[in-house]
C-alpha cells in the first residue's frame, strides 16, 4: 500500500509524468532511428510543414496526461478520502461510541482541507449554513474560513521574483502569512519610502493544475449524475458547473481580481460603511496581488453568543444593504459572501464591513437581471403563479410537460411562506435552503429547464441567508430589499406590484 501510495503521489506531479512521457517517446524516437538506418532511410528534416504535426501530437500527449492525472486524482479520492469518511459516517450512525459526532467533523475537516481548492471552496461555503447542517458542523468546518492550508515563505518569495524580477520594492514582508484560503494566502508588507501598511496576496504554488484537475472531476461527476439520474437534466446540473467552473477559473487572475476592487470601490465611493481593499499599481500580476491593508476582525467573531443582539442587527443590516446594493444597483454582486471574507470595524460605536477577496464576482446580462428582478418581486409579493410564468418564460428551453401544474406548484411553495403576514420572509420562520429544494422537485417533475445564469445569484442568496440568520434571525431580507427593488419594479412589466410590495413591508 505504502509503495502503492508513493506511485499515486509521483504521478499527481507534472515533472514525474513529463519524465515518464518523456523516456518512452525518447525510446520510441531511437528506435525509429535504428530502423531508418539499418534500411538506408533518410529521415525528412522537420519543416515547417511537418510542425503542426508536432503540436498536435503535443496537445494528445498533454490531454492524455492530463486524463491520467484525473483518473488517479479521482481514484485517490474516493479509495482514501470519500470511503474512509462513509465508513466513519457509517459507524457513527451505528453507534456513538465507534465514531462521536466531534471525531466525524473533524474528519470531514480534514477532508476538505486534503481534497483540493475546489473541495475547500464548497466547505467554506457549507459551513456558512447551520439551518442545513448544524451548529457543531459548521463552528468546526468554519476554521476553513481563515485556517486554510498555508505554503512556505520559499513559494511565496520565488512567486514574488517570478512577478516582479525581485522583492527588493518591499521594505519588508512579514514571513508569516496572517491568513490563507484555497487559492492564496496573505502577507503583511510595506513599500521601501511608504508608511502605509500592505498586504500581499500570493497563489498557492500548483493551485492552478489542482483547480483543473478538481473541476474536471466535478464536471465528470455532473454528467454522469444527469446521465443516470432521471429528470436531473431540467436541474441544469451540467450547466450549473460549468458556471461554478468560469468562476473557480475567474479566481487564478488576480489581474481580473484588481479590476474588481476597483469597480467596487468607485460603485461604494459614497457609502462610508462599506469598503474594499484598493490595489496597488504597478505590483499586481497573474499571481500576485499588493492591496491596500484594512482593519477590522473577521466576522466570525461577531457570530458568537456572547455578541450583543444589538451589534449583531447592525452588522446584519449593513451587510444586506450592500449585497442588495450590488445586485440591483451596480449588477456586481460578490459571489463569495463567507464570514472570512468580511472583516468587521468598529470606531466610535460606529460599525463598517469591508470584503474581501473579490475574485469570485459575477454580473448578469440586461436580460437575466430583468429577469430575475421580477421574479423577485413576484416571490416578494406572494404571487406563486406569476412567479412560475416568469420561470417558464425565463427557461432555456420549452419544455415543460404542464405548464398550469408547474404554476400551481409554484403557488403551493409561496403559500406555504405565508406572505400575508407582516413577519413574512423572517429568517426565524422561512428557511429559504429548504424553499429551493421545493423549488427544485417541482422543476424538475415538470421538466422545466433552468437558465444556469441565476445558479451563482442563487448560491449568494443563500450564502447571505446563512450569515444573516447566524446574526439576526428575525432579518427580514425583503423588507431590506425594498428601496432597492422598488424603482426596478416601478419601470418594469410587473409594476402592478409596486404597491403590493408596499403595503406588505411598510
Amino acid at each position: 500500500k505504502l509503495q502503492f501510495l508513493y506511485f499515486i503521489g509521483a504521478v499527481m506531479r507534472r515533472r514525474y509524468v513529463a519524465a515518464m512521457l518523456g523516456t518512452a517517446s525518447g525510446c520510441c524516437f531511437k528506435a525509429m532511428e535504428q530502423k531508418c538506418h539499418a534500411e538506408n532511410i533518410v529521415p525528412l528534416p522537420l519543416t515547417q510543414e511537418v510542425a503542426p504535426v508536432k503540436v498536435s501530437v503535443r496537445n494528445s500527449l498533454k490531454g492524455v496526461v492530463h486524463m491520467m492525472r484525473v483518473v488517479f486524482r479521482g481514484a485517490y479520492l474516493v479509495y482514501y478520502v470519500f470511503v474512509p469518511l462513509l465508513w466513519a459516517a457509517l459507524l457513527h450512525t451505528i453507534s456513538e461510541r465507534m465514531v462521536s459526532k466531534s471525531t466525524l467533523h473533524l474528519l470531514i475537516l480534514q477532508m476538505f482541507k486534503t481534497s483540493g481548492p475546489c473541495f475547500l471552496k464548497l466547505g467554506q461555503w457549507a459551513a456558512t449554513r447551520p439551518d442545513l447542517f448544524g451548529k457543531d458542523f459548521c463552528v468546526v468546518v468554519g476554521n476553513l474560513h481563515t485556517d486554510a492550508p498555508t505554503h512556505s515563505w520559499a513559494n511565496t518569495k520565488k512567486r514574488i521574483e517570478e512577478s516582479f524580477g525581485s522583492d527588493e520594492m518591499f521594505e519588508y514582508i512579514d514571513e508569516k502569512p496572517l491568513h490563507s484560503g484555497c487559492i492564496a494566502q496573505v502577507h503583511k508588507a510595506k513599500l521601501r519610502g511608504s508608511n502605509q501598511e500592505l498586504v500581499v496576496k500570493v497563489m498557492h504554488p500548483d493551485v492552478e493544475e489542482s483547480v483543473d484537475i478538481d473541476l474536471s472531476l466535478l464536471g465528470m461527476g455532473a454528467r454522469a449524475f444527469a446521465a443516470v439520474l432521471p429528470g436531473s437534466q431540467w436541474l441544469s446540473l451540467v450547466e450549473s458547473c460549468d458556471e461554478f467552473t468560469n468562476l473557480m477559473r475567474s479566481q487564478l487572475d488576480f489581474k481580473l481580481e484588481a479590476s474588481n476592487l476597483q469597480r467596487f470601490v468607485r460603485a461604494f465611493k459614497d457609502v462610508g460603511n462599506v469598503h474594499f481593499p484598493v490595489p496597488i499599481a504597478p505590483y499586481v500580476s497573474y499571481s500576485v496581488l499588493t492591496e491596500t491593508f484594512e482593519e477590522g476582525c473577521s466576522l466570525t467573531e461577531y457570530q458568537q453568543d456572547d455578541v450583543s443582539q444589538v451589534d449583531k442587527q447592525k452588522i446584519a443590516t449593513i451587510g444586506c444593504h450592500a449585497f442588495f446594493k450590488m445586485v440591483f444597483d451596480d449588477n456586481l454582486f460578490h459571489a463569495d459572501l463567507h464570514p472570512g471574507n468580511i472583516l468587521v470595524n468598529k470606531k466610535n460605536g460606529i460599525f463598517s464591513l469591508t470584503f474581501l477577496d473579490a475574485g469570485l464576482v459575477s454580473t448578469l446580462n440586461k436580460t437575466d437581471q430583468k429577469n430575475f428582478m421580477e421574479l423577485f418581486a413576484a416571490v416578494c409579493s406572494g404571487e406563486g403563479r406569476l412567479a412560475g410564468d416568469l420561470i417558464l418564460k425565463g427557461a432555456k428551453y420549452d419544455s415543460c410537460i404542464d405548464p398550469e401544474a408547474f404554476k400551481n406548484g409554484m403557488q403551493d411553495i409561496i403559500s406555504n411562506v405565508n406572505t400575508s403576514l407582516r413577519r413574512s420572509f423572517c429568517l426565524a420562520d422561512v428557511h429559504i435552503g429548504e424553499l429551493l429544494f421545493d423549488t427544485m422537485d417541482v422543476v424538475r417533475n415538470n421538466q422545466v429547464k433552468l437558465d444556469p445564469a441565476f445558479t451563482t445569484l442563487v448560491l449568494s442568496i443563500a450564502l447571505l441567508e446563512g450569515i444573516g440568520r447566524s446574526l439576526w434571525p428575525e432579518l427580514n431580507l425583503f423588507k431590506v430589499s425594498i428601496p432597492y427593488i422598488l424603482p426596478h419594479v416601478e419601470l418594469s412589466d410587473v409594476h402592478h406590484l409596486g404597491p403590493i410590495i408596499t403595503n406588505l413591508y411598510q
